[in-house]
């Protein structure tokens, strides 16, 4: 068998483009989103400055992150690659 995590989200629904991506991440959301941040696969935590549902990863490492959406009361968490 293979080793996977599957993307959680507590009632968001979310969408995102392009995966993989290299520098802009286009979300989208039914809510406001209120704060974003990116987590690698040692837990290290980058807080992601959203503006019109999009945000600028293109000063973050090449890797396998996950992207933790949250809004006022829902929290989405889904599974990108930069590359």
């Amino acid at each position: 068998t293979t080793l996977s995590i599957e993307d959680y989200s507590n009632n968001l629904k979310v969408s995102y483009h392009p995966n993989p991506t290299k520098d802009i991440l286009y979300i989208k959301t039914e809510k406001i989103i209120e704060e974003a941040h990116l987590i690698d696969a040692l837990g290290r935590t980058t807080l992601l400055n959203v503006s019109n549902n999009k945000v600028n990863i293109s000063t973050v490492p090449s890797g396998i992150y996950f992207l933790h959406v949250k809004t006022d009361k829902h929290t989405a968490v889904k599974k990108i690659i930069k590359i």
